[in-house]
């Protein structure tokens, strides 16, 4: 402690006072759970979040949700706890959204992180074609699938044999062809399945 003293000869001790300067902005990241950036329509996304900063303000994560024309806050002065489930049910289907988180620190400095997601709602247009055969007890198979929406993530091929029930007989992860090995005479119909 410093020693002070008035102009009338009373001293005292001096407080000393600290001072922390920080002109550093927390750093924030965000992510969806899974890593998924396309949802179905009526679903939820569990967003995670980390802020790091030596002087956080506990309550200080702003969730928003933007369009592009509008934005909702999701939540304000929310705690640093990393989680948030986010309801989709009211977002418009093809359509890219803007999640935000925000957080400042004690210093008032402050800084945001972003992610786009999607909301899908076309489902994947998928055909089937028979390339050769039937010979030597083969069909060859073309597949192929579009999606104006976040594109074909798999297709899969299906066969009925003399109106039996549908069997799957094979999935492919791009377009492509597929062998099929039919057992014997009969009436063999195809279709393909795409998922985005």
């Amino acid at each position: 402690a410093a020693a002070m003293q008035d102009v009338s000869g009373n001293a005292g001790d001096a407080r000393l006072q600290p001072v922390t300067i920080d002109a550093t902005p927390p750093t924030v990241l965000i992510e969806t759970a899974n890593g998924k950036r396309f949802f179905a329509p009526g679903s939820s996304c569990d967003i995670h979040w980390t802020v790091a900063d030596a002087h956080l303000d506990d309550n200080s994560v702003t969730l928003t949700l933007n369009d592009g024309a509008t934005g909702q806050t999701l939540g304000e002065n929310r705690p640093n706890d990393g989680w948030h489930t986010c309801d989709l049910a009211g977002l418009q289907p093809n359509q890219t959204y803007t999640l935000t988180v925000r957080a400042a620190d004690a210093a008032g400095n402050a800084a945001d992180a972003s992610l786009e997601f999607g909301v899908d709602g076309l489902p994947p247009v998928a055909g089937i074609r028979i390339l050769e055969g039937p010979a030597n007890g083969r069909i060859l198979l073309e597949i192929h699938g579009d999606d104006d929406g976040v594109g074909v993530k798999r297709l899969f091929a299906y066969v009925r044999r003399d109106g039996q029930p549908w069997e799957k007989i094979g999935a492919l992860d791009a377009a492509g062809t597929l062998l099929y090995n039919f057992p014997g005479d009969g009436r063999f119909d195809f279709y393909a399945v795409g998922e985005d």
